[in-house]
C-alpha cells in the first residue's frame, strides 16, 4: 500500500467515503433487525469491517497533521493492518452469507472450505512484508533506515508487494464471486429471482475493480511510469477502497427495499434442498418447491434434523 505523503491533505476525501460506509452499515443492521431479527455472522464482519475502516480513516488523519517520523512509521503499520483487517472482514462477511444460503449442500461447504482457508491465508502474506519496509523488521521505526521511504512514499518491498496484493487479493474475490453461482440453480425460486440473486452477490465486483485500479497504479508508479497521474490514482482509491469495499458488504441488505411480486417488503426467505424431499411431504414431482407454511416461510432442509430452518435476509 503505497503511504499517502505527510503533506497529503485528503481528509474531505476518506471521510466522505466513511460517512457513506457507516450510514450504509447502520441502514443494514436497521432493515435486518426489522425484518429478520436476527443478525448472524454477516452482520457481525460488516461491523468489524466498518470499525476497522474508522480506525484507519482516523489514523490516517493523524498521520497526515503530525511532524514526528517515528510516530508516523507506527501508524503507517496500523493503517496497514487496520486498512486490509476491513477488506478482508468484507470477504468474510460474504463467505458467512454464502454459508447460511447455501450449507445444505455438501459440495458447497466443501468448496467454501477450500476458499475459506484459501482466503485466510492470503491475508498474512499481504499484511507481514509491511514490517520489511525499511529493511528488518527491527529497523522499521527507525527514521534513518526508512528515509528513502518517508521521503518518496514507496520503497522497493512495497512494489514488489504490489503484484503480491494484485494476485493475492484479486485470486480471493474472484473466488468469492464464483463460488455461490453454481449452486443458485438449487435454490427454491423463480429463475427471474435467481438471476437477482446472483446480481446481488455480483457486487463484491465493484471491490476487485478497485483493487486492480490501486495495485496496477502502484506498480506503474513504481516502475516511472507517468508518476504524477499513478501516484495521485493509487492514493486516492488507497483512500475510499476499504469504504467501498463496506458499503458493498451492507447492499445485499437493501434488496428489501424493492418491490416484491406481492407488492409489499419482505425479506425472500432463500433455502436449498439438494434432494427435493420436505417435511410432510412425500417425494416431489419435478423440480418441486418448497412447502409453504401459513406464515409464508418455507422450510428448509435442516428442519428435517428438528432444528430451526435458518433464512437469509435477502430479497430480491
Amino acid at each position: 500500500m503505497v503511504a499517502p505523503g505527510p503533506g497529503y491533505n485528503g481528509q474531505a476525501f476518506l471521510w466522505t467515503f466513511c460517512s457513506a460506509a457507516i450510514a450504509v452499515t447502520f441502514g443494514r443492521f436497521y432493515l435486518r433487525w426489522r425484518y429478520s431479527r436476527r443478525p448472524g455472522f454477516d452482520d457481525l464482519f460488516n461491523g468489524i469491517g466498518l470499525l476497522c475502516l474508522i480506525g484507519y480513516s482516523a489514523a490516517v488523519t493523524v498521520s497526515l497533521i503530525i511532524t514526528d517520523a517515528a510516530l508516523w512509521l507506527e501508524l503507517f503499520l496500523a493503517q496497514v493492518f487496520l486498512y486490509w483487517t476491513a477488506i478482508y472482514a468484507v470477504k468474510a462477511s460474504f463467505l458467512a452469507l454464502y454459508w447460511y444460503v447455501f450449507r445444505p449442500s455438501s459440495r458447497f461447504r466443501k468448496a467454501w472450505w477450500i476458499v475459506t482457508v484459501f482466503t485466510f491465508l492470503t491475508y498474512w502474506p499481504i499484511v507481514l512484508p509491511q514490517l520489511w519496509t525499511c529493511g528488518a523488521p527491527s529497523e522499521y521505526a527507525n527514521p534513518a533506515a526508512c528515509s528513502d521511504f518517508l521521503e518518496e512514499g514507496i520503497s522497493p518491498i512495497l512494489i514488489a508487494q504490489a503484484a503480491i496484493d494484485l494476485a493475492l487479493h484479486a485470486a480471493s474475490d474472484l473466488l468469492i464471486l464464483v463460488l455461490p453461482l453454481p449452486f443458485i440453480e438449487n435454490l427454491q425460486m423463480p429463475r427471474a429471482r435467481k438471476i437477482g440473486v446472483a446480481a446481488v452477490f455480483a457486487v463484491i465486483m465493484i471491490d476487485i475493480v478497485c483493487g486492480i485500479l490501486k495495485n496496477t497504479a502502484k506498480l506503474c508508479l513504481g516502475l516511472g511510469y507517468n508518476a504524477d497521474t499513478n501516484a495521485q490514482i493509487s492514493v486516492a482509491m488507497q483512500m475510499c477502497e476499504a469504504a467501498i469495499a463496506v458499503i458493498v458488504c451492507a447492499l445485499p441488505a437493501y434488496g428489501v427495499l424493492l418491490p416484491s411480486s406481492r407488492k409489499r417488503r419482505t425479506y425472500e426467505k432463500i433455502q436449498l434442498s439438494p434432494n427435493g424431499v420436505h417435511p410432510g411431504e412425500g417425494r416431489t414431482h419435478g423440480s418441486g418447491s418448497a412447502r409453504t407454511q401459513e406464515t409464508g416461510e418455507s422450510t428448509s432442509p435442516a428442519a428435517l434434523a428438528g432444528s430451526k430452518p435458518d433464512t437469509i435476509g435477502l430479497a430480491v
